[in-house]
């Protein structure tokens, strides 16, 4: 375990890059299309924040040995050769095996140290364009168990978590009537159909 640590920064000293017409990405953590995120992470880590407009696609290489995942802020992007959609508030997990960089005859080399082998990782956008992020990170060799709400490395660190959530308790004293800006949202547009 190490102490917490924090970095302040605004967005507008965030680096971007655009790689391509229509496509903006801020480079948080991790290097980016050749731009290297300028604060600190105690273990290897990316976090890329990408703006695409309608009709466009991009490649971007993520460490064979990250676990990764997208996550859609607006719009739907497609993902792969396959073209699996993701939309809006969904969460698209990046598999090993279906990105992984292959040579120039097609044969995916596993012989490289996997350290510096890049998987590309193919994204489009179609009808509209689209807000998303690319987050992950090379694993830690713990285990993880997830609950709706939370993520540990073990089941009782879980259930004590939603037990002090439940209670407010143990950090989550604040909690208690809090509504994120998405809830006050959607419970006003429901009011107001109800008035309607």
């Amino acid at each position: 375990m190490s102490n917490p640590g924090y970095q302040d920064t605004l967005d507008s000293s965030i680096p971007r890059v655009e790689p391509k017409p229509g496509v903006s990405i801020k480079v948080i953590a991790g290097d980016c299309h050749g731009v290297q995120r300028p604060y600190w992470t105690k273990h290897p880590t990316l976090f890329w924040d990408f703006t695409m407009d309608k009709n466009r696609s991009i490649e971007t290489e993520i460490p064979l040995d990250f676990k990764a995942f997208v996550y859609v802020i607006e719009g739907k992007v497609y993902i792969g050769d396959e073209e699996f959609e993701a939309k809006a508030r969904h969460v698209a997990t990046l598999s090993d095996q279906n990105s992984l960089a292959a040579d120039n005859d097609g044969q995916t080399d596993m012989t490289r140290d996997s350290e510096t082998l890049p998987r590309t990782v193919k994204i489009t956008t179609q009808r509209e364009g689209a807000r998303f992020m690319i987050v992950g990170g090379k694993p830690i060799g713990e285990p993880v168990h997830r609950g709706i709400l939370f993520v540990a490395t073990s089941m009782a660190s879980l259930k004590q978590a939603a037990k002090d959530f439940k209670n407010f308790t143990n950090g989550f004293e604040n909690a208690k009537g809090w509504k994120s800006h998405f809830t006050k949202a959607q419970e006003a547009s429901k009011d107001a159909e109800r008035t309607n």
